[in-house]
């Protein structure tokens, strides 16, 4: 089952997968690929490795994102919210 939000990858295809859902950018660097925000701005380095990532890899890639505005919080199935945290909106 592919990840419905940030916090749900494992791997560096899924974190790609769910920036790309979310209308963000991924380029290819030469060693990483690079993710975008919406807006193109921002960039968050996602290593290219076979297999699940380390702990603390991503968690960084994870807090890099939602820094960029990419976050979903899921609660219990049917009932989905999405929670954009875009800067320049407050109060929202």
């Amino acid at each position: 089952m592919p990840p419905r939000s940030v916090r749900d990858c494992h791997n560096a295809r899924q974190f790609r997968l769910v920036v790309r859902r979310q209308g963000g950018h991924v380029d290819a660097g030469k060693r990483h690929d690079i993710a975008r925000g919406r807006d193109g701005q921002g960039c968050v380095p996602i290593p290219r490795h076979t297999g699940d990532l380390a702990t603390g890899t991503r968690s960084a890639i994870t807090k890099m994102l939602v820094a960029l505005g990419f976050v979903v919080f899921v609660i219990g199935p049917p009932v989905v919210l999405l929670l954009w945290l875009v800067r320049g909106l407050q109060g929202v």
